[in-house]
C-alpha cells in the first residue's frame, strides 16, 4: 500500500476510506508527462455505464458532466448525485436546462451536502460491471483516482454514498 502512500496523504484524516479499499484497487495519477491520467480514466470508466451513484466535491474534468448530461438528457443513464453548494451551482449554471430535463424524466436525482470527504463513483452496481472510482483532491485538483472492482469495496461505497444521501437535502425542480 506503500505505493498509494503520497496520494493517500491527500485525504483528510476525518475520511472513512478503509485500508482493505486499497487490496485490488489501481490507482491513476498525473505523473508528468501524463498529467491527464486521472481524468482519461474516470472517462473510460464512464463512457459506456448505464447507472452511476456517487458523490461529488469539484468538478476537474468538464467532459464527464458533459458526458453526463447529455446521456441523462438522451435517457441512457441513471444518476443519483450527492454534491456540495458550489458543484450544485456550477452544473446548473453550465447545465441546468438539460440536467432539470433529466430529474423530470426520473434518470436524474440530485442532493446536496456540504460535508462531502472526497469525490466517489459506484458505477453499475448489482451488475457484472460494477466497480469504485474513489477521487482524491488537494485544494480541488485532482491528485489521483483509485479505481476498486471488488464486491466488498462496491459494498462499502454504496453504503457510504446512500448514507450520505439519506442525511442530504434533495434538490427540487431548477429554474429553465
Amino acid at each position: 500500500m506503500m505505493e498509494f502512500s503520497d496520494v493517500l496523504t491527500h485525504l483528510d484524516s476525518s475520511a472513512p476510506v478503509p485500508h482493505w479499499f486499497l487490496v485490488g484497487a489501481d490507482l491513476y495519477r498525473p505523473d508528468p508527462p501524463a498529467v491527464h491520467r486521472p481524468h482519461a480514466r474516470a472517462r473510460t470508466e464512464l463512457e459506456d455505464v448505464d447507472r452511476i451513484e456517487g458523490l461529488t466535491k469539484a468538478i476537474t474534468d468538464p467532459g464527464v458532466l458533459d458526458r453526463f448530461a447529455d446521456a441523462i438528457r438522451d435517457g441512457t443513464l441513471e444518476v443519483e448525485l450527492v454534491t456540495t453548494s458550489e458543484v450544485l451551482d456550477h452544473i446548473v449554471e453550465t447545465r441546468g436546462s438539460d440536467l432539470e430535463r433529466g430529474r423530470r424524466n426520473g434518470w436524474l436525482a440530485l442532493y446536496k451536502y456540504d460535508e462531502i470527504p472526497f469525490g466517489l463513483l459506484v458505477a453499475d452496481a448489482d451488475s457484472p460491471d460494477e466497480r469504485v472510482l474513489l477521487f482524491i483532491y488537494e485544494d480541488g485538483h485532482l491528485v489521483g483516482v483509485l479505481q476498486n472492482r471488488r464486491q466488498q469495496a462496491v459494498d462499502w461505497a454504496l453504503s457510504l454514498v446512500r448514507g450520505i444521501r439519506h442525511e442530504a437535502e434533495p434538490i427540487e425542480p431548477i429554474a429553465d
